[in-house]
């Protein structure tokens, strides 16, 4: 910008300025471009999808005493078990003891020194987790032990199958009830690594007390979920 000469000057006197958008940005701009250029590339990850596993005859109804329906069995201690093992009605009754089940329906009474197993996944996929959940109780009046686990093939009568779990699996003491039987839930889950990948998967319902023949395990309502590894999803 320039003025017009005055006397005594004889040359107009000119002012150079810088444009204002000249200027370096601020810190408040840079900041707001970094913020849009991170909200271009978002990161989500979503939890994994759970689906149930198909347990067959997981509710024990098809039929009444032995053999039980889908299931394998094998007696643990000795050729026999009690006379009341195998498929009950709601009801039933051991030593004044009367096991009630919740659905109204039947249930497993797994003897006091048995095993049954069924086999829930024919091949294990990597990095999948297997749930599964279990009701338990004392189905006469003695205290009761059971025991639920994983492993890649059925448990023999030596017992020698290796327990597969992501959390020490231990036996569960069911007590006596006093009227109606209380029902525990007992879980298993396994996380699957690169040596089970591929295998099949059986679940076992186990009672563990030989020396008391009315100390017998009821077990009902089976299930299992598979759920696959968590979905990541880029956004840009």
């Amino acid at each position: 910008r320039c003025a017009p000469p005055t006397f005594p000057q004889t040359r107009r006197v000119c002012i150079v300025t810088r444009s204002s958008s000249a200027t370096p940005p601020s810190f408040r701009m840079m900041r707001r471009v970094s913020l849009a250029v991170l909200l271009l590339a978002a990161v989500a990850t979503a939890a994994p999808v759970c689906t149930p596993i198909s347990i067959l005859n997981s509710d024990f109804n098809l039929n009444i005493g032995m053999p039980v329906a889908n299931w394998s069995y094998v007696d643990i201690f000795s050729i026999r078990d009690h006379a009341a093992l195998g498929a009950r009605a709601n009801g039933h009754t051991v030593a004044s003891i009367s096991t009630t089940t919740i659905d109204g329906n039947n249930f497993l009474n797994c003897g006091h020194g048995s095993i049954f197993n069924q086999k829930v996944v024919d091949s294990m996929v990597l990095d999948h987790v297997y749930n599964f959940s279990v009701l338990a109780a004392a189905a006469a009046n003695s205290i009761a032990w059971a025991k639920v686990y994983l492993t890649t093939s059925p448990q023999n009568q030596a017992q020698n199958i290796a327990i597969i779990s992501d959390f020490t699996v231990t036996t569960t003491k069911l007590s006596v009830p006093t009227s109606i039987t209380q029902w525990t839930k007992i879980t298993a889950r396994i996380t699957v690594d690169s040596t089970l990948a591929g295998q099949p998967l059986y679940i076992n319902l186990a009672s563990l007390r030989d020396n008391a023949t009315t100390a017998l395990v009821a077990y009902d309502t089976v299930l299992g979920t598979d759920c696959g590894e968590p979905t990541t999803t880029t956004t840009t």
